[in-house]
């Protein structure tokens, strides 16, 4: 073969190679920029969007699981002879679902809702009748003595007196359906006509008590949220108000009464293993960081897994963000894995852990026996699409805890022991639907990771046409070297043999021939 033929052949591989090189780098920030812009028109809050129509109104119910504590030796505790003993009873499970209502746009990029919550009792999921019965803390009758425990003795007897009068008792034989929608309190309901007849108005004073009592079809407060209509999805679902207020006023520090982040449902897009992810929650009155954890599936779609790290329900000492959770200062501190809820709880020495105090400090668990804390049960978390920001999964997760200690003059409550006695446990599990999850998967995943392999194969076949040139270049500039140094030795040999041009060059082709090709081709 020619060398000049040698030449475009290891030139036309050689071109060919890096063109697909840079066509597969190039093909990659091509992709790159026509998701984001795909991103930015699909995610924005606008209606008729299919961010939109999951936000507005989300297409599978929530798990909303109650698991409650019966106290198995009441009489025991009343008398202050033994610590609480608990059994856990559940789940009771609720299919809660939520659709956003009153939504208004507003021209700096928010938009504003209410997020009204409807309950249905799912007797099948659930291990029992919405009538099953546990032994309880008698919640309102413990809530006035604590309030009442700075008050003049003679005032805080009479009071007692007046519970005493009407049978009431520190533990209480309670339904699941008394506990969590609510029961009608004799006293609270007859302070509540006395209020009522003088004008008072207090959300205190209701004829009926329980920790969901009136929140059926009910919503958490007014949210103003980042919509990503202007472009912007940096802040995408992040809160920019709740009751038209920008932070808290209940805690003693500017960090605890921060309001930030999502509502757990929805994340700015692009979401990586460092992502500072944080959510408010209404119910507990605070906002909450996530941590990742590790990188996790679900049903075959990539997510990455974060959790609420359990210094987030440390004391100063864990955790100094969360110094203004100590009320009403740093110097009444509790044991790590607790907060006091009691100023949000009008007064009600009402305290939040995470379920079954996991991640807390022992201490709890040995004032109160029976309980058995496992991360994997217990931990909230959040299994996150990293390209979109949308949960896959999620559990809010929280447990609701009652402070007992001894009051001198409530006579029921004069024996009993410190402790922090849970009452019930909330799981709140949302799971995407099949349909959304296919969309996801198929249509978002697959299509990328199909995207990626074009572009890995492209890549490499350049690779490869790279390599073949440069190695035919090699090999063929290899042969025409040793070629050029045979001739080099000939023409030296030749020189003593012959003086004339004619049998220099016939003895030239002959020894080239013999060297080269190993015959004399004569």
């Amino acid at each position: 073969m020619k060398t000049k033929n040698k030449v475009v052949i290891a030139s036309i591989l050689f071109t060919a190679g890096v063109l697909l090189v840079v066509f597969g780098i190039v093909f990659k920030m091509i992709l790159d920029y026509v998701v984001d812009k795909i991103l930015h028109e699909k995610l924005k809050l606008k209606p008729g969007s299919i961010a939109y129509k999951m936000w507005q109104k989300p297409p599978v119910p929530i798990d909303f699981a109650v698991y409650v504590f019966n106290v198995v030796n009441a009489e025991e505790v009343i008398q202050g002879l033994e610590k609480p003993v608990v059994v856990e009873r559940g789940p009771y499970v609720h299919r809660m679902r939520i659709h956003k209502t009153n939504i208004s746009q507003h021209d700096n990029d928010t938009i504003a809702y209410t997020q009204p919550q409807m309950f249905h009792y799912d007797r099948e999921a659930s291990v029992g009748s919405l009538n099953d019965t546990f032994t309880t803390l008698n919640i309102p009758y413990i809530t006035v003595a604590s309030a009442l425990q700075h008050w003049p003795g003679f005032v805080q007897s009479a009071v007692n007196a007046m519970w005493i009068a009407f049978g009431e008792t520190p533990f209480k034989k309670l339904t699941v359906n008394d506990i969590f929608w609510g029961y009608r309190d004799p006293i609270l309901a007859d302070m509540y006509e006395i209020a009522k007849k003088f004008g008072i108005h207090t959300d205190f004073l209701q004829e009926k008590f329980g920790f969901f009592a009136g929140k059926n079809n009910s919503d958490d407060g007014y949210y103003n949220v980042f919509s990503g209509m202007n472009g912007n999805l940096d802040n995408y679902c992040e809160i920019d108000f709740w009751n038209r207020e920008n932070k808290l006023n209940i805690w003693t520090t500017d960090k605890a009464n921060e309001i930030a982040g999502t509502d757990g449902s929805m994340h700015p897009p692009y979401i990586t293993s460092s992502s500072k992810l944080k959510i408010f929650d209404a119910y507990l009155h605070r906002t909450l960081k996530l941590d990742y954890v590790k990188d996790s599936s679900y049903k075959g779609l990539d997510t990455l897994h974060f959790a609420v790290p359990f210094s987030e329900f440390g004391n100063a000492t864990v955790n100094p963000d969360a110094a203004g959770f100590c009320t009403p200062n740093t110097n009444h501190c509790i044991p790590s894995g607790c907060y006091n809820l009691s100023v949000a709880a009008f007064g009600a020495p009402m305290y939040v852990s995470m379920p079954h105090f996991c991640g807390g400090d022992p201490y709890y668990q040995q004032q109160v026996l029976g309980l058995h804390p496992d991360p994997q049960k217990h931990q909230p978390f959040y299994d996150i699409h990293a390209l979109t920001g949308v949960t896959i999964r999620g559990a809010r997760r929280y447990q609701i805890n009652v402070q007992t200690k001894a009051y001198e003059h409530f006579t029921a409550f004069k024996r009993l022991p410190l402790s922090y006695l849970p009452i019930i446990w909330i799981d709140g599990l949302s799971v995407i639907d099949d349909e959304n999850m296919g969309n996801f998967r198929d249509g978002i995943q697959h299509l990328l990771e199909t995207m990626m392999y074009v572009r890995a194969f492209i890549i490499g076949i350049g690779a490869v046409l790279l390599l073949i040139a440069l190695f035919l270049s090699g090999y063929w500039y290899h042969k025409y070297k040793k070629a050029k140094k045979i001739e080099s030795t000939i023409v030296k040999d030749i020189g003593t043999e012959s003086d004339t041009n004619g049998e220099k060059d016939c003895l030239l082709e002959k020894t080239i021939n013999r060297n080269v090709y190993g015959s004399s081709h004569e």
